[in-house]
């Protein structure tokens, strides 16, 4: 514990020492804002994971944000997540309490490029809609990860994303008995770019993106078993309801395809993503989503993914949430990875509030 705080109050002072530096350096006084998000949800669920009965509470998350603006080119936020303080096992306490910390260097030498370091998102994927029942493709993000990014124009059509990052999964996929060859891979092994095009109408964004994420070989009692490298591609559009002056909601669309997930030579999945959101009046909006996993698989099983959901806002910064999600696999952790085990029908409903102060 002591040392994920010490590492914590690091990268704190860290980050806001530099940009602390920076704006003395051009005479501009520093704004610092602090602000909070809280999820929490109860869930009723039926089969979940094989078992009979499963009902849990569970905060996904507990933020404190630290923002720091510094001039109008310097900025460094912070972002602590009190949800992983402790691990599922009640001791373990992970690095992911820091959800972000990051430095942003804005407009280099007037070139509209900017830069960011530490630890963010990486350029990959959509990211519109944040419910309690995560959609599949939100798994397959490159989130929570150390690198840098570089964000510059794209002509008149919006801007372009490039990044790399610290490999994130150098251990998770080993099996009992096998240790990989290395504890991380490199920075600059594993990369991600991006194409946001939000200017394209008034109405309609899209994306396009690519990446690669390097796996370290397996070292078993019978030899080295090499794994490849894992190459993925996102495009997916977001097409906009109601008119420019009131968005009432969206219908959205996403392909995400891989080779070698996960380093396994030839397993080649993809999903596709459908879903859409809409106010039906002023403080509740509706939404639907569909999913379907498309993989070379010589078991014919079901691999639907459905959702749906109510959201009620009784007032700013105030969210009631009911959901209902419909999943046929056996294993929840082993979908987000698009490798279903067998056909198992599974319900969950949520009720769940999120608020940000």
């Amino acid at each position: 514990m002591r040392r994920v705080t010490v590492d914590i109050v690091a990268v704190l002072i860290g980050l806001f020492v530099l940009a602390g530096i920076t704006a003395m350096a051009e005479d501009e006084k520093p704004e610092i804002k602090v602000a909070a998000d809280l999820e929490l949800f109860y869930e009723l669920s039926d089969e979940i994971g094989g078992v009979g009965d499963d009902d849990e509470f569970e905060a996904r998350q507990l933020y404190v944000k630290f923002d720091g603006k510094f001039g109008n080119d310097y900025s460094a936020r912070v972002v602590l997540d009190g949800a992983d303080v402790v691990g599922r096992d009640g001791k373990t306490v992970s690095e992911d309490i820091i959800e972000e910390a990051n430095f942003l260097v804005k407009n280099i030498g007037e070139s509209g490029i900017d830069i960011a370091f530490g630890k963010d998102e990486q350029p990959f994927g959509q990211d519109y809609d944040k419910y309690l029942s995560d959609a599949l493709v939100h798994n397959l993000e490159v989130d929570k990860v150390w690198g840098v990014i570089a964000r510059a124009p794209f002509f008149r059509l919006g801007r372009i994303h490039v990044g790399t990052y610290q490999h994130r999964h150098s251990g998770a996929d080993s099996k009992v008995g096998e240790t990989l060859e290395s504890s991380d891979k490199e920075l600059g092994d594993s990369y991600a770019a991006q194409i946001k095009m939000d200017n394209l109408t008034d109405s309609l964004l899209a994306q396009v993106s690519c990446g690669s994420e390097a796996y370290s070989d397996i070292i078993t009692t019978n030899g080295t078993t090499a794994r490849e490298d894992e190459s993925r591609v996102s495009v997916g559009c977001l097409y906009l309801l109601g008119n420019e002056d009131e968005v009432k909601g969206n219908i959205n669309a996403e392909y995400t395809g891989f080779k070698n997930r996960k380093g396994m030579d030839g397993y080649d999945p993809c999903l596709v993503s459908v879903g859409g959101q809409y106010d039906v009046a002023e403080k509740i909006t509706v939404w639907v989503r569909y999913e379907r996993i498309l993989e070379d698989s010589d078991i014919d099983v079901e691999k639907d993914f459905y959702g749906a959901g109510i959201i009620y806002r009784p007032s700013k910064g105030y969210q009631l949430l009911v959901e209902y999600a419909n999943f046929n696999t056996s294993n929840l952790s082993d979908a987000s990875d698009l490798e279903v085990a067998d056909g198992a029908i599974e319900d969950s409903v949520k009720l769940g509030v999120k608020a940000t102060f």
